[in-house]
């Protein structure tokens, strides 16, 4: 009982990570992303010369959209799972709260100084949110399946 707590306050404490970082105002996101965006450019042309195509400061923040979502996949999935509900419900589930978390989480960029509202950014969110709670899904099946077969 005392884990799915524990479960559930990451759940809580990674949703406070996604709105602080929604809560940033347009100029800060988008510095705290070009500056990254200029690291990682760098880093690729080290290791690979120029035969690599440059990464794109918009590819780059919808990629991390997509990561802070399938963290929260993951979590979701972890603080709902248990025997009685099967694993694909559990999927199902994760999908619909971290759906709608996007959806809140939108709406708040809304009303944040130069930042805006995005459907694209929902769907991104939701696919992250999906492709976590799928491999938090497949890692316990693997886990409980191993066992039986040993």
């Amino acid at each position: 009982m005392l884990r799915r707590y524990k479960r559930q306050l990451l759940v809580a404490l990674w949703c406070l990570f996604i709105f602080i970082q929604s809560s940033l105002p347009g100029h800060v996101s988008a510095g705290e992303s070009g500056t990254l965006t200029a690291i990682l450019n760098k880093a690729l042309f080290f290791l690979l010369g120029d035969k690599v195509l440059p990464v794109s400061e918009l590819l780059l923040r919808k990629a991390a959209h997509f990561f802070e979502y399938f963290v929260l996949g993951a979590l979701l999935y972890g603080a709902l799972y248990s025997p009685e509900r099967k694993g694909l419900k559990t999927v199902a589930f994760s999908l619909l709260l971290g759906g709608l978390y996007a959806v809140t989480d939108e709406i708040h960029q809304y009303f944040v100084p130069e930042r805006y509202m995005s459907a694209a950014d929902v769907l991104i969110d939701s696919a992250g949110t999906l492709l976590g709670a799928l491999a938090r899904h497949l890692l316990v099946y693997l886990k409980t399946h191993g066992k039986r077969e040993s």
